[in-house]
């Protein structure tokens, strides 16, 4: 198994590859058209995107900005005063093919990208999980994330800070 930065050019793969994943049947003719900004911000390295290969094959990808967050993303009883919307990287969105789930990918994906949030000078990480992905939540949680809205909205926020971390590369 491979797992690598996605180049701009292979990014026009993941709109087929999250109908497949998602049985999805709509067509992905307009993905280049739609995203602007996405293509904008990839090739600004404002927006990362890992994937992992399994024989050339992609089987996971892992979107991440480094943009910083709209203070209104943050729950309204959210009383973490240490984060810095500017200084917050976001994992946009993840997927990984059903049969290689379970083998640790989002944990490796998920340390990449804090690595790289170290480096870029962000203090704090942030993701948005489905209320009822209790997998994806016990990963995070596994590895130092919190609950901002314990089950309180369709999507639990999740964060984590990313100061005085000693994050290893994978």
């Amino acid at each position: 198994m491979d797992i690598r930065l996605l180049e701009i050019d292979e990014i026009a793969g993941l709109c087929d590859f999250v109908h497949e994943v998602e049985n999805i049947d709509d067509s992905c003719d307009d993905f280049l058209d739609v995203s602007p900004h996405f293509f904008s911000v990839m090739k600004d390295k404002e927006v990362v995107c890992y994937g992992a290969f399994d024989h050339e094959t992609l089987i996971a990808y892992y979107l991440v900005s480094f943009e910083g967050i709209q203070q209104n993303v943050l729950p309204k009883n959210a009383l973490i005063q240490s984060i810095e919307p500017s200084k917050t990287a976001v994992i946009s969105s993840f997927l990984v093919f059903p049969t290689f789930r379970g083998k640790g990918l989002q944990k490796i994906f998920t340390k990449l990208a804090e690595s790289e949030a170290v480096k870029r000078g962000f203090s704090d990480m942030f993701v948005m999980i489905n209320y009822d992905n209790v997998i994806v939540k016990n990963n995070f949680e596994d590895i130092g994330y919190s609950s901002l809205n314990k089950g309180r909205r369709k999507y639990e926020v999740y964060w984590k800070s990313l100061n005085n971390e000693e994050v290893n590369s994978v």
